[in-house]
């Protein structure tokens, strides 16, 4: 698979579906070539059905300027392009 990236963008853009127990959700992600997680905003989760009452728990994660403590989900699939 293969797409174009524009290298003098600030940013890379991915399109990507997030499917989940009631619905599939398209998502517009930043492709973080250092990243370890993928980090997906409330609105996309709960859209796609996932309940955000029950993480399976908690984790820390480094951000550029402090360490910020996420819930946990297991997600169905995210598929990219």
């Amino acid at each position: 698979m293969a797409f174009f990236i524009d290298r003098n963008a600030d940013i890379i853009i991915v399109h990507a579906a997030l499917f989940g127990p009631d619905a599939i959700f398209g998502l517009r992600l930043v492709l973080d070539t250092g990243s370890t997680k993928t980090v997906i905003s409330r609105e996309p989760m709960t859209e796609a059905g996932y309940d955000l009452s029950q993480p399976i728990s908690q984790m820390s994660i480094a951000t550029g300027s402090r360490i910020e403590s996420l819930p946990l989900f297991q997600i169905d699939s995210l598929i990219g392009p």
